[in-house]
């Protein structure tokens, strides 16, 4: 609060709180006021990212994934709960399938994917983005987020692409390349 009231004084903008002419006197009893009004705000805020944070953790431990799908995926009827898309979802799944039992390597299963269906209406994928897509617990029937909110789920409300095992073996394929 103080330091937007500086900047715009530095701007020659005078700040006056008009529901709250107290405010505007100068003393030290406004700029006490001020602080409070601020903590007030603060304090809201950082009570809305608490429950935000929490609502996420409880949605993703039940199995909901409550960000946009996954490259392969679409919203689904119940929130968090994507569904495969219906024509991106086979082309991935046949590349991931087509790594995991060696019939082409990582490179060439990009090249593959690159090639799909799946990619129609997107730029090319390059193998980092693929690396990260081949080897999410995702696309096994998981959920894993390590941000502001932390969590692991082997048991997401999604259709799954691949075994766990598959996606064990497309991680175990990936360290090796």
């Amino acid at each position: 609060l103080f330091y937007f009231e500086e900047t715009f004084h530095q701007l020659g903008v005078k700040v006056w709180y008009a529901s709250q002419p107290e405010l505007n006197t100068g003393d030290a009893n406004a700029r006490l006021l001020k602080a409070l009004e601020a903590f007030k705000g603060e304090g809201s805020n950082i009570e809305r990212q608490r429950k935000s944070i929490a609502g996420q953790t409880t949605a993703l431990q039940q199995g909901r994934y409550t960000f946009n799908p996954k490259p392969g995926y679409m919203k689904g009827d119940k929130p968090g709960i994507h569904k495969p898309h219906p024509v991106r979802s086979a082309a991935l799944r046949k590349v991931l399938l087509d790594i995991v039992t060696k019939r082409v390597t990582p490179t060439q299963g990009l090249i593959d994917l690159n090639n799909s269906e799946f990619m129609k209406g997107h730029s090319l994928y390059k193998m980092d983005k693929f690396r990260k897509i081949a080897t999410d617990v995702y696309y096994a029937g998981g959920i894993s987020i390590d941000k502001q909110v932390k969590v692991y789920n082997l048991n997401g409300l999604h259709e799954p692409l691949i075994t766990l095992e598959q996606h064990r073996e497309l991680i175990r394929i990936f360290d090796d390349k």
